[in-house]
């Protein structure tokens, strides 16, 4: 049953005006703040509990953040049905990243302020856990182009002895930690997802984009074979930091493709230091990847 159908909003302060943008937890919508006649956008998702919800309490947390999206106020409504529909409300921002990429080749510059709000995240230990450029907004209409990460829903203070669900994050921008199935990982599962967004942003095409082998293999499995076909097949300690986390059946072909000694792609190197496929621990922290030579020409 479709709980959000109706996009009459029940609160006259504001008016929707279109549907912008939906996933898996909410839609997004453009809309008129009536008293002011600003633009905003806001996202409504069903409301379950009566306490806060996770994306707004971190939501205002971050509010003191440069590149994470701001939330100008939250307020509640209820279907005619007595379903109740939270409703944040945000600043309205032009373009997504996923729309962006594909107008107008761009590159450092937005990939620094990507960083910064990444970083703005991991130093409150919470990892994003859905980063990929529809949920990376671009404001165009200042005299900068500002960018803004949004879509929190899915936010998560993480620690690496604290258990933590794997089936998070959309396949294409997913780390293969989480592919095979583990349960304990920290916010590298965010870096993996940005050397993703770094590489489309310079390449105007997504890095592993592969179709999922419905009839042969999972999701997950498809996606993995995926990733050695780019990045070569790794070490046998990645199939032995696995084997407790997936299937018989996925464990068996990733073995056989650690022992296949695929090679890898020519690499740029903050690439190749960010997609750590063997140890996620090693992946570069969000601080080096800002030190990092490739930021260097950038004008502070």
């Amino acid at each position: 049953m479709n709980k959000m159908k109706s996009t009459k909003i029940e609160n006259p302060k504001y008016k929707l005006m279109k549907l912008i943008g939906k996933g898996t937890f909410g839609k997004v919508y453009s809309a008129i703040d009536m008293s002011t006649q600003e633009a905003v956008a806001i996202k409504r998702s069903p409301k379950w509990r009566n306490k806060v919800s996770r994306e707004v309490d971190l939501l205002k947390k971050m509010n003191g953040s440069t590149n994470i999206v701001k939330i100008k106020s939250v307020f509640y409504t209820t279907t005619k049905k007595g379903y109740r529909i939270q409703n944040i409300v945000f600043k309205y921002m032009t373009y997504s990243l996923g729309r962006y990429i594909r107008m107008k080749k761009q590159e450092k510059r937005e990939n620094n302020q990507i960083c910064i709000g990444i970083k703005d995240l991991h130093k409150n230990d919470f990892a994003h856990r859905d980063l990929k450029p529809d949920n990376i907004l671009i404001d165009l209409d200042s005299s900068n182009i500002k960018i803004e990460i949004c879509d929190l829903g899915s936010a998560k203070k993480v620690q690496r002895n604290i258990i933590s669900i794997p089936y998070i994050c959309s396949r294409w921008y997913r780390a293969p930690e989480l592919l095979c199935g583990s349960m304990f990982y920290t916010t590298e599962v965010d870096l993996w997802s940005l050397g993703c967004i770094i590489f489309e942003l310079i390449n105007l095409c997504p890095l592993f984009p592969g179709k999922f082998k419905k009839d042969e293999y999972s999701e997950e499995c498809s996606q993995i074979i995926n990733l050695i076909e780019v990045i070569g097949s790794p070490q046998m300690s990645f199939f032995e930091n696995i084997k407790d986390h997936t299937s018989k059946k996925n464990t068996l072909l990733i073995k056989e493709l650690c022992e296949l000694n695929i090679k890898p792609l020519c690499w740029d190197e903050i690439l190749g230091n960010i997609l750590e496929i063997e140890n996620p621990n090693e992946r570069l922290n969000i601080d080096a990847v800002l030190s990092n030579p490739y930021f260097s020409t950038l004008n502070k």
